[in-house]
């Protein structure tokens, strides 16, 4: 009964008319009975005026961390509360606003934050403008967090109205001075801002001059993700190019490389290439070794596309090759496939021998490059690897490898040269196969005859049988005994019939061919029968 009748009174005084009410509450929230407490704050939040809600305000810094997030989102029922504290010249009323905005995150009030923090005369304006930073780091925290992983409330809705309000203070720079504003809008800005590239092109603008200057010092991950959207735009100016080269502290370099992403665009590399100097990546330190993979890798691709000397160059990738993560490693070896010195050459050799067959074939990759003459048969070495990654980079770096370049050299080969390549040939062009069936099947007779020899060359007899054998009882002898002869590399059943069956065959070529595969075909069935005894 006696829990009926409290919240019958709670009922009650939340729906009342009566401003008393909320005083009422209020005694109850600052009562020692935490029953009384959480009742007491749920109606308060739930009375609609304004007297209520200013006193709700008031009382929100003594709630708990548990009792502030039983509350939900509850901006929304404070929202014209709130705007008018923000708004008014009181120090008192915007720092309770500023609380209450700040622990909740109350993205949705940053437009009225940020004309409260723009106002010259406002005087609680300096701290909202450090309260706007604030929220702007939330911000970016959760943008990157849904980037990252897409869940919950889209911040992007949140992200327009803010940047919308932020880039008119940014506009309005001269008329209140603060810098915190300008960082914020650093912090969610987007690289097709209008204002982003009004301030970073008009040197007049009156926000010009402090965004340089945080561009140039700012720990602020929005303000290094700005420098490294601009590598991506092919129209940066230099100068804002040697902006980012120039800074080389620890974390900058961190934030930098990750905001670049790996790998690296073409755009980004065609701005390094730009850059007199890269004093952030001219030097390696320890600290590079505690960076991501993917952070290292980039650093290397940096360095690559760079005007450093060839030298520098080389005893870097020594380093990243010594300490660097498998991702740094494999970017390094890519990298020295570009220097056309010796000593270049000299270590991907050694790197052949690598214990990471990945980096092997990275190495072998390179090597072609350079024209190195055992690279070729490295590569090839790896078509038939354990690891599916490695057998894709070896195909990929045989890719030149096609058919119809083979069948161009293909008279021209001796025989052991056609059977090296041809099996190269049926690994790195999936079209082979077909290719050699088509010439098989072809009506020309030296055509059919040359693809016959291909497929025993290529290794591909079992997978084009049916044809072969229907080529066994060609009317021409000249392709029964190619045909006959070609069956001999495969060592299926069809295959030992038809090679039987043109023993008997009229024609004596045919039947000394027939004769001389099967006892090819014949000893390969004996070899397994030995072996089991």
């Amino acid at each position: 009964m006696a829990a009926l009748g409290f919240q019958r009174t709670l009922s009650k005084l939340w729906r009342t008319p009566n401003h008393t009410a909320a005083e009422v509450l209020v005694e109850g929230i600052l009562g020692p009975s935490s029953a009384v407490r959480n009742g007491a704050i749920a109606a308060l939040l739930r009375r609609r005026d304004e007297t209520s809600q200013r006193a709700f305000l008031r009382i929100f810094p003594q709630l708990t961390e548990p009792e502030v997030a039983s509350l939900g989102d509850s901006s929304p029922r404070l929202r014209t509360t709130l705007r008018k504290l923000l708004a008014e010249h009181d120090n008192e009323s915007s720092r309770l606003a500023c609380h209450y905005v700040i622990t909740c995150r109350a993205f949705d009030e940053f437009p009225a934050l940020v004309t409260a923090a723009s106002d010259p005369k406002h005087p609680g304006g300096e701290a909202m403008a450090s309260i706007a930073l604030d929220l702007a780091r939330a911000l970016h925290d959760e943008i990157v967090a849904y980037r990252e992983s897409p869940r919950g409330r889209d911040p992007s809705f949140a992200r327009r109205w803010a940047l919308a309000a932020l880039s008119s203070a940014v506009d309005h720079f001269s008329s209140h001075r603060r810098v915190e504003l300008v960082e914020a809008f650093l912090l969610i800005t987007t690289p097709s801002n209008h204002t982003l590239t009004s301030l970073l092109t008009d040197t007049e603008h009156p926000g010009h001059k402090p965004l340089m200057t945080l561009l140039e010092s700012s720990p602020s991950e929005g303000a290094i993700e700005v420098l490294a959207k601009l590598f991506d735009n092919p129209g940066t100016p230099l100068t804002l190019l040697e902006t980012a080269a120039a800074r080389n502290d620890v974390h900058f370099r961190s934030v930098f490389l990750k905001a670049l992403g790996y790998p690296a665009s073409p755009r980004a590399l065609e701005n390094v290439g730009r850059l007199k100097r890269l004093p952030m990546l001219e030097k390696v330190t320890d600290d590079w070794f505690r960076l991501s993979p993917e952070a290292q890798a980039v650093a290397v691709e940096l360095v690559s596309a760079s005007r450093l000397s060839r030298r520098t160059k080389l005893g870097i990738y020594d380093q990243i090759l010594e300490r660097g993560t498998p991702y740094a490693r494999m970017a390094a070896c890519d990298a020295l496939g570009n220097i056309e010195l010796p000593e270049a050459t000299a270590r991907l050799t050694n790197l052949l021998n690598d214990s990471d067959p990945q980096m092997v074939a990275y190495a072998a990759r390179s090597l072609r490059h350079h024209g190195f003459n055992g690279a070729v048969e490295r590569l090839a070495a790896l078509l038939d690897h354990a690891d599916d990654t490695v057998r894709r980079i070896a195909k990929k770096s045989l890719g030149d490898f096609t058919f119809l370049r083979y069948a161009g050299k293909f008279d021209s080969l001796d025989e052991r040269s056609r059977r090296e390549l041809g099996r190269i040939v049926r690994t790195t062009d999936d079209s082979a196969v077909e290719q050699v069936r088509r010439e098989v099947s072809a009506a020309v007779l030296p055509r059919k005859l040359r693809g016959l020899q291909m497929a025993t060359a290529m290794g591909v007899v079992d997978d084009m049988l049916e044809s072969i054998i229907k080529q066994a009882n060609h009317q021409d002898a000249a392709v029964r005994a190619e045909a006959v002869q070609t069956l001999a590399g495969s060592n299926t059943s069809q295959a030992g019939t038809a090679i039987r069956r043109a023993a008997t065959d009229a024609n004596a070529l045919v039947r000394n061919r027939a004769a001389a595969a099967l006892r090819v075909f014949e000893a390969r069935e004996v070899q397994p029968m030995e072996a089991a005894q």
